[in-house]
């Protein structure tokens, strides 16, 4: 359809609105003198041919309508003189003609995400929602879609989790080479050709082919047409709910072209009030069946409770699924603590109960609500030393808690007999660091990602450990 009078007229004032903003000098035209001549602000029409590189009077029939469908590259030179942004590119497209455009203006576009985003898709309660930028990368995610992921555990790019990591292809992407592959390769080979200057892009399908099981596949299918309606179903397993199938509808945000909004809903197979409880972190035996903690007291500080998980209680936290008598704080489990409350029920499985060096959940004394976890990476090594974790919900961090239970589990350790305490964080984690400090913990050295912490308990007499 050819545009109106009205829509060319629009454009025109578009077009010359932003030749009025450009310097001629700071594009290399010399400084007009006083005298007759043109007085308006910004480039004239003969610049622009002349930084077109087009034949005179080339540019005065274009914005005044007057070319029938300037071709593509004429457009792209037009818009990038003119320091165009993505939707006035596709303002330009449209008017010109008449369709939109086969690609984004700018490498950058669809790579900065507004962080309103966020708020907006934590208001999202029963969906799956996230957004990934013109590349992939994970920019912002809700609680549903993190409770989705193994571990809670989320990639820092979707795509190349979805097409080149183990775990997603063979426990929870299922019918992965079938469903999975053929229904995301075709975006990635989309994505590349309309960003042939992305290197992440470039990089994510040089990994994609070089991969032996993903490579053969996207040779074989990338190349088609992306088959995605809105309601797309795929098989999926989720971490706590079991099988079932994610049903999706896409979206992309104004200002960010090339940038996915993602909204799934996940309809397990099996009705979650008629599946029976498990444990996608459990590597032996049910927890129900291991032994129960009968001998491991209470660690109470002035303001904390430390309470010795059970079982069944680790269980539960893995899950996220609160027993009846259980008070737990809004955001409590976290990632860390279904982690390590995996972690010790493989323990548990592996070695038995460990007694004294175990999780604990980080209890207020005042009301017994649950506001975090810490714990034992496992009993001690050869030489008596153990690992030491912990991690407290949002509402609870700086008053001092982390600290408060950190020294009365290394007083506990230290009763029971270990020779020293050691602990790390990630190098830009400085509350952490100060918490280990305030425990009485010294700095050790850092590597590439932690720095690491010890504390030496002073020798025991008759100890052979501790023997000079």
């Amino acid at each position: 359809m050819r545009p109106s009078a009205g829509e060319r007229g629009r454009l025109k004032e578009l077009l010359r609105a932003r030749r009025a903003a450009l310097d001629p000098a700071a594009l290399g035209f010399p400084v007009r003198g006083p005298g007759p001549g043109r007085r308006a602000a910004g480039l004239t029409q003969e610049q622009m041919d002349t930084l077109l590189t087009r034949t005179p009077g080339t540019y005065n029939r274009f914005e005044n309508g007057q070319l029938a469908r300037p071709g593509a590259e004429l457009l792209t030179a037009v818009a990038r003189a003119l320091c165009l942004d993505e939707r006035e590119w596709e303002f330009l497209w449209l008017i010109s003609r008449g369709e939109q455009p086969p690609h984004a203006l700018h490498g950058t576009s669809g790579m900065f995400i507004a962080g309103l985003w966020q708020r907006v898709v934590d208001q999202i309660q029963d969906a799956l929602a996230f957004i990934s930028d013109a590349e992939w990368n994970l920019v912002v995610h809700n609680e549903a879609f993190r409770r989705f992921m193994p571990r809670g555990e989320c990639p820092a790019n979707l795509m190349r989790w979805m097409l080149l990591d183990p775990e997603a292809r063979t426990e929870v992407l299922t019918e992965w080479s079938t469903q999975w592959a053929p229904a995301m390769m075709p975006h990635v080979k989309h994505s590349v050709a309309l960003r042939p200057g992305s290197a992440g892009l470039l990089r994510l399908e040089r990994d994609i082919l070089d991969d032996p099981v993903a490579g053969p596949l996207y040779r074989a299918c990338a190349a088609a047409p992306i088959p995605y309606v809105d309601g797309s179903e795929l098989p999926a397993r989720h971490a706590l709910r079991g099988p079932g199938r994610l049903v999706t509808c896409l979206a992309e945000p104004v200002t960010a072209p090339g940038a996915r909004i993602n909204l799934s809903f996940f309809v397990p197979d099996v009705p979650d009030e008629l599946r029976p409880r498990a444990n996608p972190l459990r590597a032996g035996p049910d927890p129900s069946r291991l032994p129960a903690v009968t001998d491991v007291r209470t660690i109470e500080t002035d303001r904390l409770l430390l309470h010795p998980l059970t079982a069944a209680e680790a269980q539960r936290i893995v899950d996220a699924a609160p027993a009846p008598g259980d008070r737990w704080a809004e955001e409590y489990p976290g990632p860390g603590d279904i982690r390590g409350a995996g972690n010790f029920l493989k323990g548990v499985a592996e070695r038995g109960d460990p007694g004294v060096y175990r999780a604990y959940e980080i209890r207020l004394r005042a009301d017994g609500v649950t506001i975090g976890g810490i714990g034992f990476h496992g009993p001690p090594d050869a030489d008596g030393v153990v690992t030491v974790g912990y991690g407290l919900v949002p509402t609870a961090r700086g008053r001092g808690f982390a600290a408060e239970s950190l020294r009365a589990l290394i007083a506990r350790a230290r009763e029971a007999g270990a020779t020293a305490v050691r602990g790390d964080a990630d190098l830009d984690n400085v509350p952490s660091h100060r918490v280990m400090e305030a425990a009485g913990m010294t700095y050790e050295g850092a590597d590439e990602k932690l720095r690491n912490y010890r504390l030496v308990f002073p020798p025991v007499a008759g100890d052979e450990r501790s023997a000079g």
